[in-house]
């Protein structure tokens, strides 16, 4: 035989041949890479509310904050409208007596003043009493009749008698002498001895 010729040119393709038949399933293929990341859905429709949950347990106090720097003072503000005047209190208790000041020192001497004019006459005070009068009693002699004189210059004011039996009484005591009586005189009645007394004032 001869030697290998060498290869022709490739022929022209041929028509496609019908379909075949389905081959039977083939076996699982390993899991492919996690694709990436696909973009964010639409956000979905809002939940229905949940129903209240219980009460939770009293949390405990929290720690006191800091005080907060004190901060800058605001501007002055407009001055307000005058308020209408309140009505008037009611009268107050008096106060307590104050204590007495002390004397004040002596003032100079003021000048005297001009001689007032001469006040009326007033009215003539009611009589005075009695003032003291000096008086002398002068005894006279014991007898029947009795007779005393007041001394030269003094008149009688009163006078009587003494009886020293005390058993007699006298017809007659007087004053003797005129006007004013510068005397006194007694009498006795049956004879016994009367002691007649006068006093006497200037």
């Amino acid at each position: 035989m001869g030697p290998q010729g060498t290869q022709g040119d490739t022929g022209a393709t041929g028509a496609t041949g019908a379909t075949g038949p389905v081959g039977p399933q083939g076996d699982t293929g390993a899991t492919g890479l996690t694709g990436a990341t696909g973009p964010q859905g639409d956000p979905g429709a809002t939940g229905a509310t949940g129903a209240t949950g219980p009460q939770g347990t009293q949390g405990g106090t929290g720690a006191t904050g800091a005080t907060g720097a004190t901060g800058p003072v605001g501007p002055q503000g407009d001055t307000g409208a005058t308020g209408l005047t309140g009505a008037t209190g009611p009268q107050g208790d008096p106060g307590a007596t104050g204590a007495t000041g002390a004397t004040g020192p002596q003032g100079t001497q003021g000048d005297t003043g001009a001689t007032g004019a001469t006040g009326a006459t007033g009215a003539t005070g009611p009589q005075g009493p009695q003032g003291a009068v000096a008086t002398t009693v002068v005894t006279g002699a014991a007898g029947p009749q009795s007779t005393a004189t007041c001394p030269a210059g003094q008149s009688a004011v009163s006078g009587g008698y003494q009886d020293a039996a005390a058993t007699s009484g006298a017809s007659q005591s007087a004053p003797i002498g005129g006007s004013p009586a510068t005397g006194w005189q007694a009498t006795s009645n049956d004879g016994t001895d009367v002691t007649a007394f006068v006093i006497c004032s200037p």
